[in-house]
């Protein structure tokens, strides 16, 4: 942001991890257009959707799935995995994927 917006305490030495320091969530707006979210004590946020957002987010692993063996692949393991195959030739980024719910 170019200046502390909030305030910060040492992280401990005896295993290097930080100390919560605020106590309420707060929403901060980057001026080059991103966003941070302080959350003290938080340690996971999940998003909640159906298909149809899935598929406005990942449309083109969507696009690829449709060439599955399975249709219930989850793009891991599965023999016949059009998305796997995708990552390995260099069409589809493997951070798309690992993305990827």
């Amino acid at each position: 942001m170019g200046f502390e917006r909030l305030k910060v305490s040492e992280v401990r030495e005896t295993d290097f991890k930080g100390r919560h320091t605020t106590v309420g969530q707060e929403l901060l707006m980057l001026p080059g257009g991103g966003n941070v979210i302080d959350t003290p004590g938080m340690r996971e946020l999940q998003l909640w959707g159906d298909e149809e957002d899935l598929a406005e987010v990942f449309p083109d692993i969507e696009l690829l799935a449709q060439g599955c063996r399975f249709r219930d692949c989850t793009h891991r393991s599965e023999p016949g995995c059009a998305v796997k195959q995708a990552v390995e030739s260099g069409i589809l980024d493997i951070r798309r994927l690992e993305n990827y719910p």
